[in-house]
């Protein structure tokens, strides 16, 4: 597999990094739990150091990179959108009489909040590209085709939720697709099915649940203290970055100003 040199050093540092946490948490003895203790807890199946450390790499990079980054793909469209900007910040502020108030449960009725999350992972998916699949035995038949056992097969993510074929104005920032629309809504047609960011059937993300929740809490909290707007810079901030099995983000600057 040919990759950039700054790619094959970040990743020896992420390993580097995976295994101090690993080690550091080995030596602990808390009472707190947490997804560490039920894999030691395990009695029937035990994992060596080597084990730990890859699945541990994984938590890592499933449960803070891909949050961070569609928080990040979300403002950016909602800067370049200021009408859907504001009608967010017309939904979450006019929710809540507090900051207290802003839980799991209460962002979890704010439906155009939910759109837009939505809306910014089809754009902007967390990990764009494949997430594999190997083929079972034999091989089996898929979409008419047949694809011999061992063979990896997926969906690109990016690609899904960019297709025409897919989703009316695909190139464009409509958070409204995602809410319940009239049959003869000009969306009313789209394939919702064919943006999978957390991945599909049994094996998909396990936190995906979490990453909403604190996705809605996030962005909740945002919008009731600050005004946002992207700065001068970053007109071609999406265009300019590359993907490899997630995004490798540069620098999006926006200017906050507190909400008086």
């Amino acid at each position: 597999m040919l990759a950039p040199k700054s790619s094959i050093e970040a990743r020896k540092k992420h390993l580097e990094l995976t295994v101090a946490k690993v080690q550091q948490r080995l030596r602990q003895n808390e009472d707190r739990k947490d997804f560490m203790s039920y894999i030691l807890d395990n009695k029937v199946e035990t994992l060596s150091n080597k084990e730990l450390v890859l699945m541990a790499s994984s938590f890592i990079v499933a449960g803070s990179g891909t949050s961070s980054s569609a928080l990040t793909g979300i403002t950016f469209f909602l800067g370049r959108n200021p009408e859907k900007y504001r009608l967010l910040a017309d939904e979450i502020r006019s929710a809540f009489s507090s900051e207290e108030e802003i839980t799991i449960e209460s962002t979890g009725r704010l439906s155009y909040l939910k759109a837009v999350i939505e809306e910014g992972m089809r754009l902007y998916p967390p990990s764009p590209s494949t997430l594999p699949r190997f083929v079972p035995g034999k091989g089996e038949e898929i979409d008419g085709k047949w694809v011999p056992g061992g063979t990896a097969v997926g969906v690109h993510q990016l690609s899904a939720g960019h297709m025409e074929s897919n989703f009316r104005h695909a190139k464009s920032f409509i958070p409204e697709r995602w809410l319940p629309l009239p049959n003869d809504s000009e969306f009313a047609t789209d394939d919702r099915l064919a943006a999978q960011p957390y991945s599909y059937g049994p094996r998909n993300c396990i936190g995906q649940n979490l990453a909403y929740a604190e996705m809605k809490i996030v962005l909740a909290k945002l919008f009731w203290n600050f005004d946002f707007e992207l700065a001068d810079n970053t007109g071609r901030w999406l265009e300019e970055q590359k993907t490899y099995l997630v995004w490798d983000k540069t620098p999006m600057r926006v200017n906050l100003t507190l909400r008086t």
